[in-house]
C-alpha cells in the first residue's frame, strides 16, 4: 500500500486500531479495579481509606467529639476502622467541662454506635478549667473492658481507686463496678460498698457507703447507709450529706467507742479539713451514750458532744450518771471535758488522760446530798473527785461552803474557810472539813458552833444530824434572862434544847461558878438557859450560895440551887 493511502483518514486499519485501544483501556481498568479491591463499598469514615475488613487507617491522629456539656478529645497512635466501628490504641482523651477537665489515658478504645469503650489499665486525672494541677487521679487496673462512654456519661466497667487531692475532697476512694460520671459532673454509685479513707490520721479516719450521689470531685452531695470509723470507734447513719465544708450526718445515728461508750445521736457533723490537715473533730447533736463497767451501767448526755482523737467534749446540759457502792452518783454540768488520750487542741494541755473536767459549776448529786464547784476534776479510774474552790455542800442537815477539797461519796475532805449553815439554824465554821455519811467533822483554830443566843467552839467538832460533838475539849458562852453563861469542858454535845458537858467542867454566871464532872444545861425559847443539872465532885460558888457536893439542881428562871446527896458547906440548908 501506498504511503498516501495510509494517511488517509478513511483507512480500515485506523477504524479497527480505535477499537482495539478502547477495548484495551476498558478492560485494564476492569482488571486494576478487581485485583485492588475496587469491588467492595468504599468506606465513610473521615480519614477516607477504612473498611470494615480492619484494614489500617492511619497513624498519630485526634478525634473531637462536641457534647452538650463539653468536648471529648481523643488523641492516639492507631486508628483501625471506620464511623460505625473504630478502634484506636494508645489514647490520650481528654474532656472538657465548665467545671472540670478529666484526662484519661488508656492502651486502647473502641467507638460502637457511637459509644466508646477504654481497655484497662485506665488512668484519670481531673483539673479544674484554669489550672494543670490536678484536683484528683484515680486508676482502673486490668486489661479488660474499663470504662464506657455514652449520652449518660462515663461508665466505670471496673473498680476506682481515687484519690482526692483538693482540701474539700481530701481522702482515697475505692469505688465498685459500676460506678457513673454523669455529663453534669456527678459520681453516682447505686450499690456499694465505696470506702474513704484520710490521707492524714485524725478524728474521722475511713468511712463505707452502700451508695452515694456526689458532685465537684466527690466534694458535695449524698451518702447513703454510712459506717464511719473515727478515732475511738464508729459511727452509723441512715445519710449523709456533704459540702466542702462540713459532712453531715442524718439521724438516727449511732455509735461504738472502744472505751465501751455506746448510744445515738440527732445527728452529726465534721468540719472538712484544710489543705494538708487531718479531720480533728466531729460534732454530735442531742448526744447519749452507756457502758457497762464493775459495778453497773454508767450513763452521759448532753445537748453537743465533739469527738476528737484524744477524747470527748460534751456541751451543754451534760449528765453523767455512775454507779457507786449499790447506788448512783451524777454529775451535771455545762461543759464537761473527757480525755482518753495526750495531745490534741480540743482539750486542755493540763488535762490528764482518764481524767475528766466538769466545768461551768458543775452539780455532784448523790442521795440527797450535793456538791457544787467551779471546776470538778473526776480521777475516772479510782472514781475519786476533785474540787476546785469554793465548794458548795448540802445535804439533809445543811449547807455549807469551803475551799477545795475532794474524795468519794463515802469521804470527803475540803480546807477552809469553811462555814455551816444548819437546818436547826445553827452556824458551823472552821478551817478543815471531813464528811463522811452523815456525819461531819470540822477542825480549825477554832471550829466552832453558833446559834441564836450561844457560841460554842473547840479544837474539833463533829455533827451529826441535829447533834454537835466537841470530842477535844470546848469553849463557849450561852445565853441566859440574867446575862451570859460561860461555858468550859473537857468534851461536850449540843442538841437543839440541852447542852451536855463532861469531863473538867466550868459554868459561870455573874453572880456564881461552878464545877463538876458532869453538867446539863437546859434550853428553853430562844436557846436561852432555864435550868443546869451537875454531878460528880459539884462545887458551888456565889450568890446561890458556897459548898461541895454529888450532885445540884440549878434553877436559873426562880435563881435556886437544890443539892443532891452529901453536901458541904453553906450549901447543906439548901438541901
Amino acid at each position: 500500500m501506498r504511503p498516501q493511502a495510509l494517511m488517509s483518514v478513511r483507512n480500515p486499519v485506523w477504524k479497527v486500531t480505535g477499537h482495539l485501544l478502547v477495548y484495551g483501556v476498558i478492560g485494564g481498568t476492569a482488571l486494576f479495579a478487581w485485583l485492588s479491591g475496587g469491588h467492595r463499598k468504599p468506606s465513610t469514615s473521615p480519614v477516607g481509606t477504612a473498611n470494615r475488613a480492619g484494614m489500617r487507617m492511619g497513624h498519630h491522629g485526634t478525634l473531637t467529639e462536641r457534647l452538650d456539656k463539653g468536648t471529648l478529645i481523643l488523641n492516639y497512635e492507631t486508628v483501625i476502622g471506620d464511623e460505625e466501628h473504630l478502634h484506636l490504641e494508645q489514647v490520650d482523651a481528654t474532656l472538657r467541662e465548665a467545671l472540670e477537665t478529666w484526662r484519661v489515658t488508656a492502651p486502647q478504645a473502641d467507638r460502637e454506635a457511637k459509644i466508646w469503650t477504654l481497655g484497662g489499665p485506665v488512668d484519670i486525672r481531673a483539673m479544674r478549667p484554669d489550672s494543670r494541677e490536678p484536683v484528683g487521679q484515680g486508676r482502673i487496673t486490668g486489661s479488660g473492658p474499663a470504662l464506657r462512654w455514652d449520652v449518660e456519661g462515663w461508665h466505670g466497667l471496673g473498680p476506682l481507686e481515687w484519690e482526692g487531692l483538693e482540701a474539700t475532697g481530701r481522702g482515697h476512694w475505692l469505688l465498685p463496678a459500676g460506678w457513673l460520671r454523669t455529663p453534669q459532673g456527678e459520681m453516682i454509685v447505686e450499690r456499694g460498698p465505696v470506702r474513704w479513707e484520710a490521707r492524714e490520721p485524725g478524728a474521722l479516719r475511713a468511712m463505707d457507703v452502700q451508695s452515694l450521689r456526689l458532685a465537684d470531685n466527690l466534694s458535695r452531695g449524698t451518702l447513703n447507709q454510712v459506717t464511719a470509723s473515727l478515732e475511738g470507734g464508729t459511727l452509723t447513719a441512715e445519710r449523709s450529706e456533704i459540702d466542702p465544708a462540713w459532712i453531715h450526718w442524718i439521724a438516727p445515728l449511732h455509735f461504738q467507742r472502744d472505751d465501751g461508750w455506746q448510744g445515738d445521736a440527732q445527728g452529726g457533723l465534721a468540719p472538712r479539713p484544710q489543705e494538708h490537715q487531718a479531720p480533728e473533730s466531729v460534732e454530735l447533736k442531742a448526744f447519749q451514750a452507756r457502758r457497762q463497767v464493775a459495778e453497773g451501767e454508767e450513763r452521759v448526755r448532753s445537748e453537743g458532744a465533739r469527738w476528737t482523737s484524744q477524747g470527748l467534749r460534751l456541751e451543754g446540759k451534760v449528765h453523767l450518771e455512775q454507779p457507786f457502792s449499790g447506788g448512783t452518783v451524777t454529775l451535771d454540768a455545762p461543759r464537761m471535758l473527757m480525755r482518753q488520750l495526750p495531745g490534741g487542741t480540743d482539750l486542755p494541755p493540763a488535762l490528764p488522760p482518764g481524767h475528766i473536767w466538769a466545768e461551768g459549776t458543775p452539780v455532784l448529786s448523790w442521795g440527797k446530798r450535793t456538791l457544787s464547784s467551779p471546776r470538778i476534776e473526776v480521777r475516772y479510774q479510782s472514781r475519786a473527785w476533785i474540787m476546785q474552790a469554793p465548794v458548795r455542800g448540802r445535804s439533809e442537815f445543811g449547807t455549807f461552803t469551803a475551799g477545795q477539797g475532794g474524795g468519794t461519796p463515802e469521804k470527803w475532805a475540803f480546807e477552809g474557810p469553811i462555814r455551816g449553815d444548819l437546818t436547826d439554824g445553827g452556824i458551823l465554821r472552821g478551817s478543815r472539813l471531813t464528811w463522811e455519811q452523815e456525819k461531819w467533822t470540822l477542825e480549825g483554830h477554832p471550829a466552832s458552833l453558833q446559834r441564836l443566843q450561844q457560841r460554842i467552839s473547840g479544837a474539833r467538832l463533829t455533827r451529826v444530824g441535829g447533834t454537835t460533838t466537841f470530842p477535844d475539849g470546848l469553849s463557849g458562852t450561852l445565853a441566859g434572862e440574867d446575862g451570859d453563861y460561860v461555858i468550859r469542858a473537857d468534851q461536850g454535845t449540843v442538841t437543839p434544847d440541852s447542852v451536855v458537858l463532861t469531863g473538867r467542867v466550868d459554868c459561870r454566871s455573874r453572880a456564881w461558878k461552878l464545877a463538876a464532872e458532869r453538867v446539863v444545861v437546859r434550853l428553853g425559847p430562844g436557846n436561852s438557859v432555864q435550868k443546869i443539872n451537875a454531878a460528880g465532885s459539884v462545887t458551888l460558888r456565889g450568890s446561890l450560895g458556897e459548898g461541895w457536893g454529888e450532885a445540884i439542881d440549878i434553877d436559873v428562871a426562880g435563881k435556886t440551887a437544890h443539892w443532891q446527896g452529901r453536901v458541904k458547906g453553906s450549901a447543906e440548908v439548901q438541901q
